[in-house]
């Protein structure tokens, strides 16, 4: 059970599991990996030398993200903004998506284009 250190109560969590390994001893290989906590040993494991998520390990996103943090973590700085430059990009391009699909729901809607034509029979 995990305490709260200034207030004293207990931290429920039993979805916590604490697993004390020593990486040198683990020799399973990727047709070994039975659990998941397999799965994240080997990949803590062998990370530094993988070049892609290898598929018995690709059904577990949380894995995946790890993946990515992990080669990110090996790029040089020139590699490191551009990845960063092409990342910001495509959440500009899906905020501009999103914007302009906004737009065109609002533009739509009965109200606007009643409105609409009260403009236009105005301007005539």
């Amino acid at each position: 059970m995990f305490k709260e250190q200034k207030r004293l109560f207990d931290y429920v969590e039993p979805e916590i599991e604490l697993i004390f390994i020593a990486l040198p001893k683990f020799n399973k290989q990727l047709d070994e990996l039975e659990t998941l906590t397999d799965k994240w040993i080997y990949f803590m494991k062998n990370a530094p030398s993988l070049e892609i998520v290898p598929s018995t390990m690709e059904t577990v996103s949380e894995i995946q993200q790890a993946f990515a943090i992990a080669n990110e973590t090996n790029l040089n700085p020139e590699e490191l903004a551009d990845l960063e430059e092409r990342e910001m990009f495509i959440v500009d391009q899906q905020g501009w998506v999103s914007c302009s699909g906004e737009l065109k729901n609002e533009l739509h809607k009965p109200e606007n284009k009643a409105s609409q034509k009260t403009e236009k029979k105005e301007s005539r």
